[in-house]
């Protein structure tokens, strides 16, 4: 006649522990990525209402009626800082034109570092300041 061994049903102290173990990690690893890409899509965020607000300075310097050399600053949403500068570019055109060609340099930045700045050039023509 045989004997029956009876073995306990349910997982053992060291494979619950195991388990817990790589549930752990892998919640952490999924902690981690969701993380980096809130703070990833944050960054996207300010840079794009940089270049809007860089744009839209722009479009506010072409509707001037006038250009002068100058430069000038403000603060925009979200904490954006900027900065224009005119400037008159060199051209072969008559100095007594009434319509120069400027260089528009504006900057839109949101932190000190090189990456949290963005720098939008163009050239313009305008008519200069008696």
């Amino acid at each position: 006649m045989m004997k029956c061994v009876h073995r306990p049903s349910g997982f053992t102290l060291i494979e619950s522990v195991v388990a817990l173990a790589i549930l752990a990690l892998t919640l952490g690893v999924v902690y981690e990525s969701f993380g980096w890409s809130l703070r990833r899509t944050a960054g996207v965020e300010k840079r794009e209402a940089a270049w809007l607000t860089a744009q839209s300075l722009l479009a506010s310097i072409r509707g001037r009626s006038m250009l002068r050399e100058g430069s000038e600053r403000g603060d925009g949403v979200a904490g954006l800082k900027w900065e224009t500068h005119i400037a008159p570019a060199a051209a072969a055109i008559d100095p007594q034109s009434a319509v120069q060609p400027f260089e528009v340099t504006i900057d839109v930045s949101w932190g000190a570092r090189p990456a949290q700045r963005v720098t939008l050039r163009s050239v313009e023509t305008g008519r200069v300041t008696s």
